[in-house]
């Protein structure tokens, strides 16, 4: 079985936009007539996957997109008994993969905790991640009692986010707790850099993220567009909950 690949990349500042902020992309494997951004995809081309970085929700518009297929319908092919076998080992294969993978991305940082390293997609593959991006990727582990500063200098991107994770990279439940932050809604130091604290409680720290109850888990800044560039690794350090709160 072929493992997932990237087959093709194209970032918003790439698109051709009309009057009204519209584009038209085209997915095919041979350069079509019409007009149009244009992706040439290979024969195992199977899937889209757009990415939207909302640095704000409450002023977020969602996206509306037209999804068509040119040149009529294709023809429907009943699938057959090796196409079955085969969507069920890729099923499977799924599922090992999504379990397995602390022991795939920087299986280090599972010994090697509160401490952040860089990397990009040339290192985790683009079946995981996005071609422009810088990421720096650590492992926080704390005790009961303890949480985690980290303290960061940002760089000049349009886009960044901090998101914590559990050890097999899900992301916690940010629909209730405060386990990401934007560019958009940190607070910044005089100096521009931001402080972060990671705990299980809240103790007033204005860029608190809330472990969940997990004293183990991964913590991921993303760089939109960083990729290349020179940015210094964040500054961790491990403080008694009690400390905070005198």
């Amino acid at each position: 079985m072929i493992p997932r690949y990237l087959a093709g990349f194209l970032a918003d500042r790439d698109l051709t936009l009309d009057d009204d902020g519209n584009f038209t992309l085209i997915l095919s494997k041979e350069k079509p007539e019409q007009s149009g951004d244009w992706i040439q995809i290979p024969e195992d081309a199977s899937g889209i996957l757009v990415r939207e970085y909302i640095a704000n929700r409450a002023t977020y518009i969602p996206v509306e997109m037209d999804i068509k297929v040119l040149g009529g319908n294709p023809e429907y092919f009943p699938p057959s008994d090796e196409d079955i076998a085969n969507s069920l080992i890729r099923t499977s294969y799924a599922y090992y993969m999504l379990s397995s993978l602390h022991k795939l991305i920087l299986p280090e940082l599972m010994e090697e905790t509160n401490h952040f390293v860089s990397t990009d997609s040339d290192m985790l593959g683009g079946a995981i991640s996005s071609e422009d991006n810088l990421y720096m990727i650590g492992s926080f582990q704390i005790g009961d009692h303890e949480a985690l500063l980290v303290k960061v200098t940002p760089p000049q991107t349009r886009y960044w986010n901090l998101a914590l994770e559990t050890r097999w990279h899900e992301t916690y439940d940010y629909l209730h707790r405060p386990t990401s932050k934007t560019l958009a809604d940190v607070e910044y130091s005089v100096d521009g850099t931001v402080e972060f604290l990671i705990s299980h409680e809240d103790t007033g720290h204005p860029n608190w993220l809330d472990t969940s109850g997990h004293n183990f888990g991964f913590m991921t800044f993303r760089w939109l567009e960083g990729k290349g560039s020179e940015v210094a690794l964040p500054e961790v350090k491990v403080v008694k909950v009690a400390d905070l709160h005198r």
